[in-house]
């Protein structure tokens, strides 16, 4: 009990110091919208591009409409979908509909499935343009924002293994999203490129026992760790291995069935937490 006190107190210290240190000027934004058990993400940079991680199921389309709506996203310029599974762009083709987008980027994932199926279609009829990537591909968002695409390397049968998984780096900072990569992936992508110490982590799989395998948290030592997840979810979301690896490794979490949604900024000054 004590030491749960503990981290609830270093948890909101933390919090604390992150608001009162920030600066608005030239700041890349994070939402990390809380849609339940699913994952969506608005990015913000100082350019004012927009891209779009995901939307959840269907039922929260207006939660992240809401979201886009509250940042003044009046069309956003890239949208993502991680994987074909519902959770991840069910709620993408009305997202799409109500704002519109320049540019769509999938994995090269061609499992049939009917809510990829809707978001293609959805992207033609709207002359969204189609961008299918894979590992080793580079994204240049503004001059001070990239994407280094990390995986797929190949398509498997495995929705989850076909995440889009990626580091963004924008100035000195390095952020890492893995969709539903399990640890399998993860290893994958140690093997081929030569990670460090990230300031940001999406912790992968809604913070499931089959993703942040302690390899890929020991590399990544990340500062801050955000799970996406329903709150008293059936899966058991976050697992109690990950949370303890996660807090081995010093990793601060932030979790959506906890705060609900989370707001992080990214300057010259550091990492800042807002509501």
């Amino acid at each position: 009990m004590k030491n749960k006190l503990f981290s609830i107190i270093v948890l909101f210290v933390f919090s604390i110091l992150l608001v009162s240190c920030r600066e608005n000027a030239n700041e890349l934004k994070l939402d990390i919208i809380d849609v339940d058990q699913g994952d969506s993400i608005l990015v913000i940079t100082p350019e004012k591009k927009s891209l779009l991680i995901d939307s959840g199921e269907e039922d929260f389309s207006r939660s992240v409409i809401r979201d886009l709506k509250k940042n003044r996203v009046k069309k956003l310029d890239y949208v993502i979908g991680t994987h074909s599974d519902s959770d991840h762009i069910g709620a993408m083709s009305d997202v799409l509909k109500e704002v519109g987008a320049d540019k769509l980027i999938l994995s090269k994932d061609n499992i049939l499935k009917t809510e990829l199926n809707n978001l293609i279609s959805t992207a033609e009829s709207m002359n969204v343009n189609l961008n299918r990537v894979e590992s080793g591909d580079i994204l240049k968002i503004d001059k001070d924002t990239v994407i280094y695409i990390l995986s797929p390397s190949k398509i498997s049968q495995d929705p989850n293994k076909n995440s889009i998984v990626f580091l963004l780096k924008f100035k000195n900072h390095s952020l890492i999203f893995t969709g539903d990569a399990d640890s399998e992936i993860e290893n994958k992508i140690l093997q081929k490129y030569k990670l460090g110490h990230c300031e940001f982590l999406k912790a992968g799989h809604h913070g499931s026992k089959t993703s942040s395998s302690e390899k890929f948290i020991r590399t990544l030592r990340p500062d801050i760790t955000a799970i996406s997840c329903g709150y008293k979810n059936r899966y058991g979301h976050p697992s109690k291995d990950t949370l303890d690896t996660l807090s081995k490794y010093n990793s601060k979490i932030f979790r959506t069935d906890i705060s609900g949604t989370l707001h992080f900024y990214f300057n010259d000054q550091g990492v800042f937490l807002s509501k």
